[in-house]
């Protein structure tokens, strides 16, 4: 059971369009997500992708009910329009959620070709680009899509401010997750965790995980992990970062590699790649951070909130939304490491503030994220307005 049980929704059928071509992350992971969620949630769920491309085979892993298009044309192509608007001919969709900005002409386009049923064409928006979308075309999009679903107010903002939609389109409603699979720890489950990963009870572990990338910010973790190591006596704190290592010599991987073993901290600096069981990781740290210098929403800053890990983040974008700053967590600048580096030294000479800000952060994320209160909300955004009907 979890902390509310969600109320009866009509069954209905959805749609949902992600036609990436070459990305496979966060937001093709969503939208995978998404289907499969709904799906277990009784409603008739279909994904449309673009064929051989990484969500595709994902797809087809996962066994996630899927239609593969083949898109030439980015934005405006009638034949993929056209390939989208018989199936919603055929399955007859309540609405269609679509996950990038760019595949909401391709869905106008294919509600208008399908004359017959009419779904609501709703913006999953998970990225914000900052482009100003004020010509013709997009307003022409943004006029015509029926809402849009934002994680943060930031996103909001911004989306506003780039397009000429009606902000009474907008919703902002976060990620959910399941409030029941992420929880803190047991003493066991700690212990254990910190075996798989090869950690003691007396190492203090400070995790990023991330993608190596320089938005990510690794750099200023090393950096700040370099100052506690001059600066300190204190050998227990180890930085963690997690994250799909990369062959190429210039990667930001392998550059990270390099600063930590110029600046003479590689021994405290901990490099691993990412595993899908990242409870384990949550449950073998003792300091989740994140810090980016741009970041729209972080599920895995949920996924930190709701195993009661305390979690240092930066004041970026719609960060600031998720980590209250001395309430649930504790904020920094961006690329400032000396800040970065005082903090983590604070809360390891501070366990009752460590405690005190897990627990706010546990209990605000089983009510603010839990999955079945998200669920209601998306579903009830999608369905405002009529439902579309088929005529014989």
């Amino acid at each position: 059971m979890t902390d509310s049980a969600p109320m009866q929704q009509h069954k209905e059928r959805f749609l949902i369009i992600c036609l990436s071509r070459n990305g496979f992350g966060g937001l093709e992971l969503q939208m995978v997500a998404k289907t499969k969620e709904w799906i277990e949630r009784g409603h008739e769920t279909l994904l449309i992708v673009h064929r051989h491309s990484p969500i595709h085979h994902h797809a087809i892993k996962t066994g996630v009910p899927h239609v593969a298009v083949s898109q030439r044309i980015e934005y405006v192509d009638p034949l993929t329009a056209w390939q989208i608007s018989r199936v919603i001919r055929s399955f007859a969709p309540a609405a269609c959620l679509v996950g990038i900005t760019r595949d909401l002409s391709i869905a106008l386009l294919a509600r208008s070709f399908s004359i017959i049923v009419k779904p609501r064409i709703m913006l999953f928006q998970q990225m914000i680009s900052g482009l100003k979308k004020r010509d013709f075309f997009h307003n022409w999009v943004y006029r015509n899509i029926d809402g849009a679903i934002v994680p943060a107010e930031y996103m909001k903002t911004m989306l506003i401010e780039s397009t000429i939609i009606d902000p009474r389109k907008i919703e902002v409603i976060p990620y959910g997750i399941d409030v029941n699979t992420y929880r803190p720890a047991t003493a066991y489950e700690r212990a254990d965790a910190r075996q798989l990963h090869g950690f003691t009870e007396h190492d203090f572990v400070c995790c990023i995980p991330a993608r190596y990338d320089w938005l990510k910010n690794q750099k200023m973790c090393i950096e700040a992990m370099h100052r506690i190591a001059t600066t300190s006596d204190n050998d227990a704190i180890i930085l963690w970062c997690v994250g799909d290592p990369s062959d190429a010599p210039d990667s930001y991987y392998n550059n990270m590699k390099r600063l930590a073993r110029d600046l003479g901290i590689e021994h405290r600096v901990r490099f691993s790649p990412f595993t899908n069981d990242f409870r384990s990781i949550l449950y073998a740290t003792d300091i989740y951070l994140m810090t980016s210098f741009a970041e729209t929403f972080s599920l895995a800053t949920v996924q930190a909130l709701a195993s009661g890990v305390c979690s240092v983040a930066t004041r970026a974008g719609g960060t600031v939304e998720q980590i209250h700053d001395g309430i649930n967590g504790l904020l920094v600048q961006s690329d400032n490491s000396a800040e970065l580096a005082d903090t983590i030294i604070r809360l390891y000479d501070n366990p009752d503030l460590r405690k005190q800000l897990a627990e706010s952060a546990y209990i605000e994320a089983r009510v603010r994220y839990n999955a079945d209160t998200v669920y209601e909300r998306v579903i009830l955004r999608c369905l405002q307005g009529e439902i579309p009907t088929t005529t014989d």
